[in-house]
């Protein structure tokens, strides 16, 4: 028999193994927690007791199979409730806002429908009373109290631009005058009211944007400086500063711009003589000149819008009408001969003699037309219908 030989290591592992499995002590393995009944104190496990005890239980469904609960279900009643307490309040702005959700939520319920209606016309009272206070305290220049009646007038009307205007920081400044115009209200008369002196009505329609001579709505709220300001107007020119500009181009013979500034002035103060004065000149010189240059229509055209009294105008505006009487009937009979040379099929001359009738008279009513043609046929081209 042949002899086994084993290493040290492997007798030593080999003797700690049994004495292991010596030592080691079986563990039991336990069952499901045991729970008494309280009505029999039997004890039963609870594994049994959860799948077993109540055979009749449904089984929940599968997560994300049932009905999720709606977040919004409870907001309209709440916000009902909220109205109602608003407009016990006599918060109209707030009852509103409150109906206003509720209806969103739900278009077909009739009380929302209804108080919306009804709360709506309250507001539009609401904010027609403190727009019209606001006006008030503004006729009684009391910029302060205007403004908080304005921004109560806000509270029903968030959105309302004429209101919004009017709470303007730049509106309501101490240095100027604010007036609410009244029915039959015009530049004179408001003139009279703020400034006491008509001569001012150039004031209100400048800074207003107003026309001399056209209407004024009642309840337009007119703002203007105060008489210390009333000399510098927005843009830093005065209707005394435009009539100097205007003088100012008369001199350069730069009549246009003399009749614009001369004008302008006139549009908000039309009794100042200075700047009538300035115009008529302007116009009569611009007038001359071009008779000068022997452009009496053009001259015509000037001296007609100056005033009929102004110097000799009307006495020169008789000239240049009996001269241009006289050219027009020059004009016709050169507009015969021409027709005569065309007859003749001699287009040269009635060319000639049709170019004359134009320089003479201008609006002839024919001479153009046939010169187009005989041009035409000079260069031979089929006449136009």
């Amino acid at each position: 028999m042949e002899r086994l030989f084993f290493r040290p290591a492997v007798i030593l592992i080999l003797f700690l193994f049994a004495v292991g499995c010596a030592t080691i002590t079986p563990v039991q393995k336990e069952g499901p927690p045991e729970v008494s009944r309280p009505e029999t104190g039997k004890k039963e496990s609870v594994l049994e007791k959860e799948t077993f005890s109540e055979p009749d239980k449904q089984v929940p469904e599968v997560p994300g199979k049932e009905m999720l609960p709606d977040p919004f279900k409870d907001l309209p009643e709440k916000y009902r409730l909220r109205a109602r307490e608003f407009e016990q309040k006599k918060d109209w702005p707030n009852a509103l806002f409150c109906w206003e959700i509720v209806n969103s939520f739900r278009p077909d319920d009739l009380e929302a429908g209804r108080r919306l209606q009804e709360i709506g016309k309250a507001a539009a009272t609401q904010y027609e009373i403190h727009f019209q206070s606001a006006l008030e305290h503004l006729r009684k220049e009391n910029p302060a109290a205007a403004r908080r009646e304005f921004l109560m007038a806000l509270a029903y009307r968030p959105d309302d631009a004429q209101t919004l205007n009017y709470v303007k920081p730049k509106v309501l400044e101490e240095d100027y005058v604010i007036y609410v115009t009244k029915k039959d209200d015009t530049l004179w008369s408001v003139a009279q009211q703020v400034y006491r002196n008509e001569s001012m009505q150039f004031l209100v329609g400048y800074f207003n944007d107003l026309k001399a001579g056209g209407p004024i709505k009642p309840a337009t709220v007119l703002k203007m400086p105060r008489l210390q300001a009333a000399l510098a107007p927005k843009g830093g020119t005065s209707s005394a500063e435009m009539v100097e500009k205007a003088k100012s181009f008369l001199r350069a013979r730069n009549y246009e711009e003399a009749v614009s500034h001369a004008e302008k002035a006139l549009e908000y103060a039309p009794k100042q003589r200075e700047a009538r004065e300035v115009k008529n000149a302007a116009y009569y010189e611009w007038g001359t000149e071009l008779l000068q240059r022997q452009e009496d229509r053009k001259a015509l055209r000037m001296f007609k819008k100056a005033d009929e009294n102004y110097k000799d105008v009307k006495d020169i505006i008789a000239r240049i009408e009996k001269r241009l009487q006289k050219q027009r009937e020059t004009a016709e009979d050169h507009y015969l001969r021409g027709v005569r040379h065309f007859l003749s099929q001699e287009l040269n001359e009635a060319a000639r003699e049709w170019e004359t009738t134009l320089s003479l008279d201008p609006q002839h009513p024919r001479a153009k037309r046939d010169l187009e043609r005989v041009r035409r046929l000079q260069m031979g081209l089929p006449l136009s219908p």
